[in-house]
């Protein structure tokens, strides 16, 4: 959908192609990620027979991860009007401050906040009724049997997340093709858009604390000291 609506910006790029199968990559990577940790549940509870024990928690994490995708892509629309992207590092630095978003949101956004949280009740409430027909609390094969291709999906899911065989996982930049940064941001969901933002601030916040929390005085004293010529003067404290 937003491709269509996109659709000048698309077809203006000779390899508008890449968009459909760069997302096709990242959309089976987000699955990988949603599905892992409900088979990794299932193969546990399959081993020691307690399948009947995670009805209610697949249930909760299925909607859940389903609703949060269906979230995030719902807020896209109204981003990308804004900021000409997807929801990405802005939108978490902006739930740091959540009363003047919420402000924002009501005074600017309101039928869409409005549309998206109806859809999302209705989306919900609708999966909840699929889950409970499509569960079935006994199964009649062997136990073994049924390890055996839940690891084969397991290894299936780990192939999806991963997004490739080379050394490093699927990431925007490995699916990016054009300089403009909007054509790029369509081969990405808006989940996993935010997801990477997420992780990759936690990341530098970590290499950040790996540097140790000397004061910058300490800092100033340590280049004096160590500086080649001792007669020169020190840096200066205000750069």
């Amino acid at each position: 959908m937003l491709v269509i609506w996109q659709s000048a910006r698309v077809f203006a790029a000779s390899d508008y192609e890449k968009i459909f199968r760069g997302g096709l990559r990242i959309d089976l990577s987000t699955l990988g990620y949603l599905f892992l940790p409900v088979l990794l549940l299932v193969c546990l509870t399959t081993l020691f027979s307690q399948q009947q024990r995670m009805r209610i928690p697949l249930k909760i994490y299925l909607i859940s991860g389903s609703l949060l995708l269906l979230f995030f892509e719902g807020i896209t629309p109204t981003f990308m009007l804004e900021y000409s992207l997807r929801p990405n590092l802005q939108l978490i630095d902006y739930l740091a401050s959540p009363k003047e978003v919420f402000s924002v949101l009501m005074g600017s956004y309101w039928s869409a906040v409005t549309l998206t949280l109806m859809g999302l009740m209705i989306v919900g409430h609708g999966l909840g009724q699929v889950f409970q027909k499509i569960w079935y609390p006994v199964c009649t094969s062997f136990r073994w049997s049924q390890l055996f291709v839940q690891l084969m999906f397991l290894c299936i899911l780990v192939l999806c997340a991963r997004g490739t065989l080379a050394h490093k996982p699927v990431s925007p930049a490995l699916v990016a093709f054009s300089s403009d940064h909007l054509l790029n941001d369509l081969s990405l969901n808006s989940a996993y858009a935010v997801g990477y933002a997420w992780g990759h601030l936690r990341n530098e916040r970590g290499h950040a604390d790996d540097n140790g929390g000397m004061a910058p005085d300490s800092v100033l004293r340590t280049m004096h000291h160590a500086k080649q010529r001792p007669g020169t003067s020190g840096p200066d404290p205000s750069l």
